[in-house]
């Protein structure tokens, strides 16, 4: 009986380490799926006529966000009209450029 009893338990750890930690072979056919990689761009970001910044690998689609550092969003502009680049007037301040899941800090002295 004490036999019986190792073993149910030896079964039931196994199949509970089965559970719990699966083996990477059990995913192998996740990987038979090409990635879609998203199409890009990179906008120039003019800053009050004086100075810019470059931001790369921003999504075609979705808003480009300026915030500033408390997180109030200031400027919202829909990417598609930033083919050209975007201009900025911002008073002096640290703010935070967002376009997609690239974010940017810039210094206006």
């Amino acid at each position: 009986m004490a036999n019986f009893k190792t073993f149910f338990l030896f079964i039931c750890l196994t199949m509970y380490s089965v559970v719990v930690f699966p083996s990477s072979s059990m995913f192998a056919e996740g990987e038979k799926y090409a990635k879609v990689q998203e199409e890009t761009m990179t906008i120039v970001v003019r800053i009050n006529n004086d100075s810019f910044t470059q931001m790369k690998e921003i999504p075609l689609v979705g808003y480009f966000d300026v915030y500033t550092i408390l997180g109030e969003r200031i400027k919202r502009i829909d990417l598609s009209k930033c083919k050209e680049g975007v201009d900025l007037e911002l008073s002096k301040g640290l703010y935070i450029l967002k376009a997609g899941k690239v974010t940017q800090k810039i210094v206006i002295r």
